[in-house]
């Protein structure tokens, strides 16, 4: 199954840390801070969800993957049809429909 890259909150860290640790832990690639904005939190069944989006420059086939089992582009086709792990479908569909994304929804 599919999911976003993510992880869980290190003690201490910020949401804003964590999306610049996990990325950089799964597949090496370092997000410049200044560029990670923050879409929307989300209060899902297993707890607080942050996302993030970041536009980085980036070959896919040159990335080592060293958490999950392959990496891959989806377009808005592709993803709308395929189910994604942690309810990401949601966060697609607002993506790709380029609508204002609320900062919290509960």
């Amino acid at each position: 199954m599919w999911s976003l890259l993510g992880g869980m909150l290190e003690e201490g860290e910020t949401p804003a840390e964590c999306v610049r640790r996990e990325i950089a832990e799964e597949i090496g690639v370092v997000l410049d801070p200044e560029k990670v904005e923050h879409v929307r939190t989300r209060d899902l069944h297993y707890g607080l969800e942050h996302a993030f989006f970041a536009r980085i420059d980036f070959e896919i086939d040159q990335v080592v993957l060293t958490e999950g089992q392959r990496l891959g582009w989806f377009d808005e086709t592709t993803s709308a049809a395929t189910t994604l792990a942690y309810e990401d479908n949601a966060i697609l569909a607002e993506f790709f429909a380029g609508l204002p994304l609320p900062e919290t929804t509960r």
